[in-house]
């Protein structure tokens, strides 16, 4: 075997670097064409959104007072109609259970949309805290409201929900 001239070597070596070049240069692009147009519209949107969603949401689980007092006689009419024409299933505790679900979804979507680089299961960790931590501060601090881990259960499965969503329509849209 003959040991290769030191010119090959530099001229091989300069290819190869080309190459990797023009590989590294290709994945930038595409890194950069993720994040312009219409996806970085949708993450400033949804870091807006974000805090809108956060306020609000404070305001509903930090009331003085339980937020269904005002509509209670509504939901309780509801729940006889929906059990008077066969849905049995249908309680008031079901109808809270559902609205707390409902209350974390939209976190879970955020969360994926504004942190995307975040793992899914990092988000949905973050619910099950938040929502661990919007308990203790009920039970701590407001004493008409009821700290309850069903409350933690339902709120996390929302903002699981969220999250499942929110990444397979991520997916979906590659």
């Amino acid at each position: 075997m003959t040991p290769s001239h030191p010119a090959d070597h530099s001229a091989r070596h300069s290819t190869d670097h080309l190459a990797d070049h023009s590989t590294r240069h290709t994945a930038t692009r595409a890194v950069t064409r993720a994040t312009t147009g219409p996806t970085r519209y949708l993450h400033r949107i949804s870091r807006v959104v974000l805090v809108g969603y956060l306020a609000v949401a404070a305001l509903i689980v930090f009331w003085p007072t339980p937020v269904d007092r005002p509509v209670h006689g509504q939901v309780a009419a509801a729940v006889t109609s929906a059990q008077q024409a066969g849905a049995t299933a249908v309680t008031y505790n079901t109808v809270e259970i559902a609205a707390n679900v409902a209350l974390f979804v939209p976190l879970g979507v955020l969360l994926v949309l504004v942190f995307v680089r975040m793992p899914w299961w990092l988000a949905i960790a973050i619910c099950a805290a938040l929502s661990a931590l919007v308990e203790l501060g009920q039970r701590v601090f407001i004493a008409e409201r009821f700290a309850s881990p069903i409350d933690i259960a339902a709120n996390t499965a929302g903002g699981a929900l969220g999250v499942v969503a929110a990444v397979l329509m991520r997916r979906w849209h590659r």
